[in-house]
């Protein structure tokens, strides 16, 4: 990730952004507070905003790509159809931000807050949410193949219809979580809380669930086929026709 941090800055910003196109490439806005502010469209590509306070802020449409977020504050921010590609967003808080049909792919969401966030149609594939918090977030028909979600809360989180080839939920908190004809072929629930969540429906084909509690879980018309487990923990509330559990193991009829 490469930044410029050159002349536009805390002082100067309005002028870069009220100029051609918008462009406030490379600014410096680290550790200021600026919030309720319009950004509407403006491309801060390369920019720093680590530490900083724009709560309530409107970044609809802004060019974020390769910039440093760190620990930002962007609770409860219009952010719809952003691009955060490549972005470094570790520790910061989107508390009830609306990210829907942002582009997130490639990056770093280690331990961001994104509680009650909205995120529906939007891609964060082969992004870090490690430790992310993700609890009453909706995440529906988004593109989510190949992320880390190991140790992450998604307590009532929902992804209904959503792609998750080949993420990774390994000790994550997904009770009461919604997947409902989602994608979730080659995925790693290993240790993970399915308890009380809803399946239903999913392409679980290839999945894995070794000591994974799926109390009350629900997998009616799920897709087992492949699925690697051993030690399940608790009884699911319903099995795709033909399935049980035997010993702690998903197994045909």
């Amino acid at each position: 990730m490469t930044s410029i941090y050159a002349q536009c800055n805390s002082s100067n910003w309005e002028i870069y952004y009220n100029s051609k196109n918008k462009n406030m490439k490379g600014c410096d806005l680290q550790k200021i507070r600026l919030r309720k502010i319009n950004l509407e469209d403006a491309n801060l590509s390369g920019s720093n905003l680590n530490n900083s306070d724009f709560k309530w802020g409107n970044f609809k449409g802004v060019n974020f790509k390769e910039s440093n977020l760190l620990e930002i504050d962007l609770r409860e921010t219009n952010l719809i159809n952003t691009n955060m590609i490549n972005v470094n967003l570790e520790s910061a808080d989107l508390d009830g931000a609306n990210l829907t049909g942002a582009k997130l792919m490639n990056s770093n969401l280690y331990f961001t807050f994104l509680t009650n966030t909205i995120l529906n149609e939007s891609n964060l594939k082969n992004s870090d949410l490690r430790g992310a918090d993700l609890t009453s977030s909706s995440l529906i028909n988004s593109i989510l193949d190949s992320i880390n979600f190991s140790g992450a809360n998604l307590h009532k989180a929902n992804l209904d219809k959503s792609s998750l080839h080949n993420s990774n939920f390994n000790g994550s908190d997904l009770s009461n979580t919604s997947f409902h004809d989602a994608n979730l072929n080659g995925a790693d629930f290993n240790g993970s809380n399915l308890m009380n969540s809803n399946l239903r429906g999913a392409d679980l084909s290839g999945s894995k669930f070794n000591h994974t509690w799926i109390t009350n879980a629900e997998f009616y018309g799920a897709n087992l086929n492949g699925v690697k487990s051993y030690g399940l923990i608790g009884e699911p509330k319903s099995l795709p026709v033909g399935w049980l559990i035997e010993d702690g193991i998903f197994k045909p009829e």
